[in-house]
């Protein structure tokens, strides 16, 4: 041990010992993801086939983060996470993926310190942020590329709370300042944090006691509140700036359109139902899945009614029990209220719910059963080596599960046969697989799996694309085009529809047709060096040279270094064009 080491209080080098395990159990739980692949879903959207990430960290790259809604969100620090990663590791998924593992750890380090500094509770704060490293709910958020504007804004949410601790201890404008700015940074790396105002007003009520009305007088506590409500005015502001910003992005990338506008009833019952299967995979953490499909109005109504009255229920007896175990109350209203922004109330995407929803809200729930079990073990006077054996087991078997569901994301062949055997009606798991198998050749078995997407959701666009193109590889081309065309009719939106329609019209000799597409497909992904170079080729084996040159200049200009741009661009210039 350093003298330094050596000479900090018992209590604080208890403290680093406590977080140094919880970083490595969480680190090293994680650390064979790195062997995996990108995989076809959303990874392609925000590393593989995103070009502007792939010019690394540049002005440029800057200015097209703060600046885009891709990908239907608006975080640019995710975004410049990304083209980091890109500068240092290229196109080997390991440092991506370590990227995204080593801030797990470092949350789960965080959580402890922030927890600990708001309840003074060293051992109970240890034993939350252990269930949160290892919980198997968490490997969708680490395992997954894409999930790394979850881990990073998470970061900045627990350094928020770390801070605003620091700010409860000696409430000056600077400390609230410094809150506000870290509030800001998670939130320009995903809109999750739009709950925190309310989230550190909890925080108010307990564990920092500077309400003391109990639940059950709302005429009390609605005046105690007034102080420490007007103090988050400023962090409201920043969350209703994001949430204006992210809805815009959402809007015009079609997350919230036409496919996801589902009536208001819908969505409720989803809403109900979804609360309580989030508490059902707390405990029993098998059957997960990277998508789950909305159940549209096939919920039967006995089902919600008797969700809505269990989470009534539960609601009624936190607030009752508001006085003597206040911490049941935080972890409740933390878990429901975090969950708000992607529980449904307003439907951004196709899924039902998601694994990745529950990285925060669990929080809440692990804090109301670690202090929970604290309080029934002091009633029948347990022994603290036998809770603490009871613990470890606990956290044993979570790891054993987090490591079989890990094994699941290895790549995109394992993920969704797991995902098509443990849920029912997933096209998205079907078609995705399907795009799996038609990469390793097997065209039979991705011919199957596109057919099965299809008649669970016929008018599933990227299914629809999927098996047009499969059918035009085939030589198929009349039933191809049918698809294709069938797809750009469903979702004329959908880059990828227009571009393979395009590219199907070309190839049966309608090039004017598919330059229409192709265009069309440019228009809604700019940024796309790859699809500029296709196009200026199309131009140049039509003869057409002033405009196959404009767009191999258009590619370069968005990546300088692309060399099959470099290439058509010499050829054409050696040929006079």
């Amino acid at each position: 041990m350093s003298k330094e080491a050596a000479t900090l209080p018992v209590a604080d080098r208890s403290r680093v010992l406590i977080a140094i395990l919880i970083g490595c159990a969480a680190f090293f739980l994680f650390l064979r993801s790195g062997n995996f692949a990108f995989l076809n879903y959303d990874d392609n959207d925000y590393v593989t086939g995103n070009a502007m990430i792939q010019r690394g960290l540049g002005i440029d790259t800057i200015v097209w983060a703060f600046t885009t809604g891709h990908a239907s969100h608006w975080h640019p620090l995710t975004w410049l996470s990304h083209a980091l990663d890109w500068s240092l590791f290229g196109d080997a998924p390991r440092g991506h993926h370590l990227t995204n593992v080593i801030l797990h750890a470092v949350n789960s380090v965080l959580l402890f310190f922030a927890l600990q500094r708001l309840t003074r509770e060293v051992w109970l704060s240890a034993c939350v942020a252990m269930l949160f490293a290892v919980h198997p709910m968490n490997v969708q958020s680490v395992a997954w590329i894409a999930e790394r504007k979850n881990v990073l804004s998470t970061f900045f949410g627990w350094l928020c709370l770390y801070f605003y601790a620091g700010y409860l201890e000696k409430q000056t404008r600077a400390r609230m300042a410094g809150v506000a700015a870290i509030l800001a940074l998670g939130l320009m790396s995903k809109a999750m944090l739009v709950t925190w105002p309310m989230l550190l007003l909890l925080i108010d009520w307990w564990p920092a006691r500077r309400m003391k009305a109990v639940l059950t007088n709302p005429k009390d506590l609605f005046y105690e509140s007034r102080r420490p409500a007007l103090e988050k005015l400023p962090l409201l502001a920043l969350v209703v700036l994001s949430s204006v910003v992210t809805y815009i992005a959402m809007r015009s990338y079609g997350a919230i359109g036409v496919e996801t506008s589902y009536p208001l009833n819908v969505r409720l019952q989803n809403v109900a139902v979804s609360y309580v299967a989030y508490l059902e995979k707390l405990f029993v953490p098998f059957g997960l899945a990277p998508f789950y499909p909305h159940p549209l109005d096939a919920l039967p109504a006995w089902k919600v009614v008797a969700c809505t009255l269990f989470l009534l229920l539960l609601t009624v007896i936190v607030i009752r029990r508001g006085q003597s175990q206040p911490y049941l109350a935080f972890g409740w209203f933390w878990y429901v209220g975090t969950l708000v922004p992607v529980i449904g109330f307003v439907q951004a995407g196709e899924q039902a719910m998601g694994d990745r929803y529950a990285y925060v809200p669990y929080v809440g729930l692990f804090v109301a059963l670690v202090w929970g079990g604290r309080d029934v073990a002091k009633m029948f006077s347990i022994p603290p080596r036998v809770t603490g054996i009871v613990f470890s087991a606990a956290i044993l078997l979570l790891c054993a599960r987090s490591l079989n569901e890990l094994g699941t994301w290895r790549n995109d062949v394992t993920l969704w046969e797991h995902a098509v055997a443990v849920t029912d009606n997933n096209y998205i798991a079907h078609q995705n697989l399907g795009v799996a198998y038609r990469g390793q050749r097997r065209k039979e078995d991705a011919t199957a799996q596109f057919e099965a997407a299809l008649r669970i959701r016929p008018a599933h666009a990227r299914s629809l694309v999927n098996m047009g193109t499969l059918l035009l590889d085939a030589g198929k081309h009349e039933e191809g085009m049918d698809y294709l065309m069938s797809a750009v009719q469903h979702a004329p939106n959908n880059a990828p529809a227009q571009l393979n329609l395009g590219m199907g019209y070309v190839r049966g000799g309608d090039v004017e047709k598919g330059l229409e597409h192709l265009l069309a497909a440019i228009e809604l992904t700019p940024h796309d060096y790859r699809l500029t170079n296709l196009v200026g080729s199309v131009y140049a084996r039509n003869g057409q040279q002033s405009e196959a040159r404009h767009w191999f200049e258009e590619s370069l200009r968005i990546n300088p270094g692309y060399e099959k741009a470099i290439v058509n661009l010499r050829v054409l210039s050696d040929s006079g064009g």
